[in-house]
């Protein structure tokens, strides 16, 4: 899932991914450890979850500035 965040972070500008890069990967790792005893499911959820909000936000990000 690791993996995931850092290639999702590259759609965000690059000026973001500077700034909250190491946090939004913590966050990230913390939830999916919190997940494992929850269920695939709950996994998947989180994955997919986690995919729009990051497609959802970097476009925004991108086309404001």
């Amino acid at each position: 899932m690791i993996w995931l965040a850092h290639a999702l972070l590259r759609l965000y500008p690059r000026s973001f991914r500077h700034r909250y890069a190491s946090e939004i990967v913590a966050f990230i790792a913390s939830e999916r450890n919190a997940l494992r005893h929850r269920g695939f499911t709950d996994g998947v959820r989180m994955t997919l979850g986690l995919v729009v909000d990051v497609f959802l936000t970097a476009f925004r990000l991108r086309y404001r500035q």
